[in-house]
């Protein structure tokens, strides 16, 4: 919550500028004194685990059942891919390596994709032939269209962004 809060803060309100967390905490020190920069730091804390926690176990699952293993083989897999995220994340972070430029590439991709993936699934729920009842309904099919529009121009946007014209 409090970096939820500094980053609205500093978007929207003049002479706030945030650049760290050491910053960030700063700016708590009026609501919080001298605890604000260990609120701050237990936050950061959290985030960082259930990020070293979600992103392993979330490609594991999504790999192993693209893999369509069954029984031991399946969880095995699911062990080694799990790990081998963690391993790599954990290398980056100890190699002092600045992931900004792949965080860059992968708001692109986002931007990129989130539009087309949309589109295919607007184009896949319209094929009666394959979902007979279960195929979009002209609502649907307006609010899949206003959902293309939208996840279009945030794709723009974060394109623009990334690029350096927005």
């Amino acid at each position: 919550m409090l970096i939820v809060s500094t980053a609205s803060a500093s978007l929207f309100a003049k002479g706030i500028s945030v650049n760290s967390a050491n910053e960030m905490a700063i700016q708590f020190e009026p609501l919080f004194g001298s605890w604000a920069k260990y609120l701050m730091g237990i936050g950061l804390l959290a985030a960082g685990l259930s990020s070293a926690i979600t992103a392993p176990l979330a490609t594991a699952y999504a790999l192993s059942d693209i893999s369509q293993l069954t029984g031991e083989s399946k969880l095995r897999a699911f062990r080694w891919i799990s790990l081998s995220v963690l391993i790599i994340g954990a290398g980056f972070a100890l190699a002092d390596i600045k992931p900004i430029k792949i965080i860059l590439l992968a708001q692109f991709a986002n931007g990129l994709l989130l539009p087309i993936i949309t589109g295919f699934l607007l184009f896949a729920m319209n094929h009666r032939d394959l979902l007979g009842d279960y195929a979009n309904s002209r609502t649907a099919n307006i609010l899949g269209a206003a959902v293309f529009i939208f996840t279009a121009f945030l794709g723009l946007r974060v394109i623009g962004k990334v690029m350096g014209l927005v």
